[in-house]
């Protein structure tokens, strides 16, 4: 989805060579809109899953509550927890683990999705 990865670990889209986001803070790549674009269009896609991977992700059930109480769509709830964890955890806010966490989430799909 998000492009396609060459063995030196770039990503290659519209012609173009862009570091790979994997392994990387998701909200400090090169392309920071491309970081938000991934846990927006996420977003769109969890549904009820969203708390389950937020758990996966280390994320507390009150902060969990929170998101839920704060925002009137279970879109917006999804994607603030999902900004909540890249925020709160720099350099291990990376595909991997977001696509691990998915994964413990059974969610196979989705960790598909993220990883391209």
């Amino acid at each position: 989805m998000y492009g396609n990865v060459n063995e030196d670990r770039t990503i290659v889209r519209n012609n173009t060579t862009q570091d790979y986001i994997s392994g990387r803070e998701i909200l400090q790549t090169q392309d920071y809109i491309s970081g938000r674009k991934i846990l927006q269009d996420l977003s769109g896609k969890l549904g009820g899953s969203w708390k389950s991977l937020g758990r996966f992700l280390g994320i507390g059930e009150a902060t969990l509550y929170d998101f839920q109480y704060n925002n009137s769509t279970t879109q917006e709830a999804a994607y603030q927890m999902l900004l909540h964890w890249a925020r709160s955890n720099g350099s291990n806010a990376n595909i991997e683990n977001l696509a691990e966490g998915l994964r413990r989430a059974c969610r196979t799909d989705l960790a598909e999705f993220v990883e391209g």
